[in-house]
């Protein structure tokens, strides 16, 4: 692994890290079980050190005095994008808690129009999957003023997911039903990032999901159409134990590129937290096929300002993000804490395929994909 500089944009150089990462193509279990000081434990399965296209086999996190007891990190993430709102849903326990959220952003007035968490002690109501599958797996949380359900499916040639979601807060009343469809052939990036043998995360990223539904808010009914496909979800799927204090970099971005022939584009960018472990979760989609950016790339935005345009550039891509609108989420409590900008925004730039970068490679226009980037920083 080294440091290499790239000129992508004209003279300007930029530094980024090639990684070498193995592809895994049979499934396997997340961890393995052992007894150590006479007490059961798990550690990290070493031949899922890698990323993959399809789910790993068995991801369980046993918990107990002895197995990571409150140490054990799980969620659903879905983001979605239309023409008219901004739609974010977490289902999320910690093990010692479960948070819970649902955002909608009106975009044409910019205006939040709902902001719930909803914070459960030892993550009561919470229901996850141990291991992530299409075939009829549920996840779901119940609270008097907050329910998402989230359930994943086949058909003979889809992938679908159905997510229905009822909250109050800030006087408004919201019910979302949503369909994510994508050929059974389509790719996701499932990675595992290993801190230590004993701290580890599984995650799963899809962008540019095609979806369609409707957003109902008090009594006035949004109309997602599936017809032309402007309306895109992206999946973040989360199985782990980590550190107690983490600070990461995530971005995505989904669209149709009139420049790349109408085809389906999508943008999975990460960093800070898989630094050193020798993962990344980098990858570009192009109709549902993946290709993987084995780099630690560049990321480079103000954190005084952050509305300011990012930038996140390596030896074959260089994408600019301009935000229209930026959420802050805090959270303060005893032992759970952060603090976390997300922007909303388009993307621009390009990615070279073929060629490694050089003249003559075929080039994927980035323009005009939406979608967020964001840090975080939490304490958990």
């Amino acid at each position: 692994m080294s440091t290499q500089t790239s000129d992508l944009k004209d003279e300007e150089k930029v530094q980024y890290r090639l990684i070498t990462e193995t592809e895994l193509v049979n499934p396997s279990s997340l961890s393995l079980s052992t007894i150590q000081n006479n007490a059961p434990t798990i550690y990290l399965n070493p031949s899922s050190h890698g990323w993959s296209r399809r789910p790993l086999g068995d991801t369980r996190l046993y918990s107990g005095l002895f197995g990571g007891l409150m140490r054990n990190k799980r969620w659903e993430y879905y983001g979605v994008m239309t023409p008219t709102h901004v739609i974010g849903l977490t289902i999320s326990s910690l093990d010692y808690a479960g948070v819970n959220q649902l955002f909608i952003l009106d975009r044409e007035s910019l205006n939040p129009l709902l902001s719930k968490e909803a914070i459960a002690p030892l993550a009561r109501g919470v229901n996850l999957p141990d291991t992530y599958g299409p075939d009829n797996t549920e996840s779901s949380f119940e609270s008097n003023d907050l329910s998402i359900r989230i359930v994943e499916s086949r058909t003979e040639e889809d992938r679908v997911t159905t997510i229905t979601a009822n909250a109050q807060a800030q006087g408004k009343k919201v019910s979302i039903a949503l369909t994510l469809s994508r050929p059974l052939t389509d790719d996701a990036l499932h990675v595992v990032v290993p801190w230590n043998s004993t701290q580890f995360q599984y995650t799963i990223k899809e962008p540019a999901i095609p979806c369609f539904g409707k957003v109902t808010i008090d009594n006035v009914v949004h109309t997602i159409s599936s017809n032309p496909s402007t309306s895109f979800a992206v999946l973040d799927h989360g199985r782990g134990r980590w550190p107690y204090s983490m600070k990461w970099n995530w971005a995505a971005g989904s669209g149709i590129s009139p420049t790349n022939g109408g085809k389906r584009i999508g943008l999975q960018l990460g960093g800070k937290w898989t630094e050193g472990t020798g993962s990344t979760e980098n990858a570009i989609f192009i109709d549902g096929e993946l290709i993987k950016i084995s780099e630690e790339l560049s990321w480079e935005y103000d954190t005084t300002n952050w509305m300011k345009p990012w930038r996140i550039a390596g030896k074959d891509l260089d994408a600019t993000f301009t935000p229209f609108y930026e959420r802050v989420a805090k959270t303060n409590l005893v032992i759970l804490s952060g603090e976390t900008h997300q922007l909303f925004g388009r993307w621009e730039g390009v990615f070279r395929l073929g060629l490694g970068g050089e003249e003559g490679g075929d080039v994927v226009s980035l323009d005009g994909l939406e979608g967020w980037a964001e840090e975080a920083r939490n304490s958990w």
